[in-house]
């Protein structure tokens, strides 16, 4: 039976949204992936684009590490140092953290969500920066949608990525080298039917644009498992346009079981990779 052209159409759909997915992802990324040292080594012409940056965002800053160099230099980075577009990004964020309650969203209940649409803190990697572990493979997206329940589910998704970024600014505060977290995908269990309806990838583009929007620079490492081919096509795409660094931090990993311990390994230790992935962290 030959496929109609409605079953075409779809298809094209589809792979353009797909195609339109990585595409911010790849961007969410494309700031330089670098180490602790690099992070906080800065000349003196970017000393003076913080002053500056400081200077311009301070009557409306409301949290205080918001005014630390080493929180205003990300925005910057994410800018390109460009002041004024920092300054920008800089200001949309502090209204969106005010208008989304961000600072009491840590004490907020997800509990009727959590198993459905789960993720974890597993601990840190080898050189002291947070492990996230987004299990998105079991994630039915499709679900929250027809349930009304998608809003809902990127708001427990921001959770965590606060919750990520607090971390990171607890550890500044007692005194360790941490300036960025890894973050790890696993799509085992993907599913065309639950994750890419087009409305399905229209919610993961929310998502990737409030970590890019939101949270710059925070991921030393974003590491996609048991990627179904798919995913790797549009994602090898992307990739053409990227640059040397954004490649070098993005690892795609198919479901090659070896491949992927092997690379999870190097960077944690097992007590912090997820059974799932060949460690011996147990999810609740």
């Amino acid at each position: 039976m030959k496929p109609s052209q409605q079953s075409f159409s779809a298809m094209r759909v589809t792979t353009f949204t797909l195609l339109k997915v990585f595409m911010v992802l790849a961007f969410a990324v494309s700031v330089k992936s670098v180490s602790f040292d690099e992070d906080v080594t800065i000349s003196y012409t970017q000393k003076v684009s913080i002053d500056k940056l400081r200077q311009r965002v301070l009557p409306y800053i409301v949290e205080g590490y918001m005014k630390d160099d080493i929180y205003l230099v990300k925005w910057l980075r994410a800018a390109n140092f460009d002041v004024r577009r920092a300054e920008k990004m800089f200001l949309e964020n502090v209204r969106w953290r005010k208008a989304s309650k961000l600072q009491t969203i840590e004490k907020e209940d997800f509990s009727d969500i959590s198993d459905e649409y789960p993720y974890v803190l597993t601990g840190l990697d080898k050189q002291g920066r947070p492990v996230f572990v987004a299990m998105a493979g079991e994630w039915n997206i499709r679900n929250a949608i027809m349930t009304g329940r998608a809003p809902r589910v990127l708001r427990y998704l921001d959770q965590g990525l606060e919750v990520v970024a607090r971390d990171i600014r607890r550890m500044q505060r007692e005194g360790k080298n941490v300036t960025q977290a890894n973050l790890i995908i696993d799509l085992n269990q993907f599913s065309v039917v639950t994750h890419a309806c087009v409305q399905c990838l229209i919610r993961i583009l929310d998502f990737l644009s409030s970590y890019e929007t939101h949270f710059p620079g925070m991921a030393h490492r974003i590491i996609f498992t048991n990627a179904p081919p798919a995913v790797q096509f549009v994602l090898d795409l992307v990739r053409q346009n990227c640059s040397k660094e954004t490649r070098a931090a993005m690892k795609v990993f198919d479901t090659n079981r070896q491949r992927y311990e092997k690379a999870l390994r190097e960077l944690i230790d097992v007590e912090y990779i997820p059974e799932e992935l060949g460690g011996k962290y147990e999810r609740n």
